[in-house]
């Protein structure tokens, strides 16, 4: 009985996760990209002891700006994270992890018979990792 309720709950949830378009997707993948720096960034002010509004204050935003891009509801931009790379003097370091079963960028080129294949790989999907490294 608790295994056909699990069951029916994990199929629920797949059901919840399907997208009905590859935008969809991607701007879903983008959002929790984006919330995963958020999430480093709020580590950052954490160990500075500095709120929300203290961050707002050194990007020349609002602190509802800040609030929003807390909340996922706008996404940072490359010039946002140079700027809270120059407050806290980190560098961001972006790891990206290769996945095998979807191998999106092939570089289709001859072969010859004892050469590997020629192929590029880069995954905009998770998992990925953000590791902020400090300059000191």
């Amino acid at each position: 009985m608790i295994s056909n309720k699990l069951d029916a709950k994990i199929i629920k949830l797949n059901q919840l996760l399907k997208f009905k378009s590859k935008e969809e997707k991607l701007e879903f993948d983008a959002v929790i990209i984006h919330l995963n720096i958020m999430h480093q960034i709020q580590e950052l002010l954490d160990n500075k002891k500095m709120s929300h509004a203290d961050l707002a204050s050194a990007l020349n935003v609002s602190p509802a700006f800040v609030s929003k891009l807390f909340s996922g509801d706008k996404l940072l931009n490359l010039e946002k994270i140079a700027q809270i790379q120059n407050i806290f003097s980190t560098k961001f370091q972006f790891h990206f992890s290769y996945n095998a079963k979807k191998n999106y960028f092939k570089k289709k080129s001859i072969q010859s018979k004892r050469s590997k294949p020629n192929v590029v790989s880069s995954s905009p999907s998770i998992p990925y990792s953000l590791a902020a490294k400090s300059d000191n």
